[in-house]
């Protein structure tokens, strides 16, 4: 899921974050 916003970039990261949240906590 792509958000056309000022938090685009930021969007993806959530969605992958959330999706993998012990990649990037790690």
């Amino acid at each position: 899921v792509v958000a056309r916003n000022n938090f685009g970039t930021d969007r993806i990261f959530v969605t992958v974050t959330i999706k993998i949240p012990k990649k990037k906590e790690e």
